[in-house]
């Protein structure tokens, strides 16, 4: 069966208006990647609804990004430096730790694999006085994903030309009419 598979969630849109002329593209319905690492749409609202200040940490965030911690602003401005040089380099740092404002809260994600991203979680939320959480993760919604099974409450399957649009609602997107 061919088929382009998109695992991301609607975060920022980037999903929204994707089409293709010739194979179908499956979407998990999810507002962002956290809902993969959870296992379901559901799950993933239910701890938003009880939390919504969460920011969420994963083995894949902590290992390929620079992830609030003790030394974030330090690791932000050395990025910057190097690649936009020293004088934008305080205000780029800056800038980007504010938006941590909009938190109170970080959670990690648990696969049972990477101790030490469960430790540097624990760690980045002492350093901010932030309430940490861990959750057990779950695969179905991945394992479906990949296996082919895509039940039309858990995927958009998107044929040939056909493009994905928002909703409102908890279908979180639909083919564009």
């Amino acid at each position: 069966l061919d088929a382009i598979l998109l695992g991301y969630g609607v975060c920022s849109n980037g999903v929204l208006g994707v089409s293709s002329k010739m194979y179908k593209i499956v979407i998990p319905r999810a507002h962002d990647c956290i809902t993969l690492f959870l296992g379901s749409k559901e799950r993933y609202k239910e701890l938003f609804d009880k939390s919504p200040g969460t920011y969420w940490f994963t083995p894949g965030w902590i290992e390929n990004t620079i992830m609030p911690g003790a030394d974030y602003k330090e690791r932000y401005h050395a990025y910057y430096t190097e690649k936009y040089g020293e004088e934008n380099a305080d205000y780029l740092a800056e800038e980007t730790a504010t938006w941590l404002k909009n938190y109170n809260k970080f959670a990690y994600v648990d696969w049972g694999f990477c101790p030490e991203c469960k430790a540097f979680c624990q760690n980045a939320s002492k350093a901010y006085n932030f309430e940490y959480e861990c959750f057990e993760g779950d695969k179905s919604l991945l394992k479906d994903f990949l296996w082919g099974n895509w039940d039309s409450d858990k995927f958009l399957v998107l044929e040939p030309n056909q493009t994905a649009t928002g909703t409102t609602d908890e279908s979180i997107m639909k083919v564009e009419e």
